[in-house]
């Protein structure tokens, strides 16, 4: 908690007492949420890094806890983070609309044969491909799911997209 403290503080400028503040806060998000104190702080830290403000990253780090609740095949609070910063970077999805990416990846991986994890990776590594060759959050989400029900290979249908993606925006005549 100590590391994890010292971590947000590096990247916040806020006053003692706002850190007093969020410290016990975290304490009841953490109940709230089914996690620990940690992890709270850990996903509030990782939004504050790229540039949020603290009211913002807490927000967004409670997205992130509760991806961690309830997607399949994540790693640790921080690179669930991460895999929300990709996605919310690559298809500009606003701080306030972060659940919305929680939400879907759930939903997904609940009705097809894909993990909540291995969709957020796809989009983390082919997200801005697909978005840069005019393909929203949804179809993007849907394409991969389609294209991996098939491959059974979460990377190798990512980097597929990706580069079909890339090869679509790069071709100056008809295909």
């Amino acid at each position: 908690l100590d590391d994890a403290m010292t971590d947000l503080r590096k990247v916040t400028d806020e006053t003692d007492k706002t850190y007093e503040k969020f410290l016990s806060k975290s304490a009841d998000r953490a109940r709230e949420l089914g996690s620990t104190m940690s992890n709270v702080v850990i996903a509030t830290g990782s939004f504050a890094r790229m540039g949020y403000n603290l009211e913002e990253a807490e927000k967004l780090g409670d997205a992130a806890i509760m991806a961690q609740n309830v997607w399949d095949n994540v790693g640790s609070v921080d690179e669930t983070a991460n895999t929300i910063i990709s996605a919310m970077k690559a298809f500009g999805i606003a701080a306030e609309d972060a659940m919305r990416i929680v939400d879907v990846y759930n939903a997904v991986s609940n009705s097809f044969g894909v993990t909540s994890g291995n969709i957020a990776d796809a989009m983390a590594d082919a997200g801005s491909a697909l978005e840069a060759a005019g393909n929203s959050f949804n179809d993007s989400v849907a394409l991969f799911t389609a294209t991996n029900e098939v491959i059974q290979d979460y990377s190798k249908t990512a980097t597929a997209l990706r580069t079909i993606a890339a090869r679509i925006r790069n071709t100056s005549g008809e295909l």
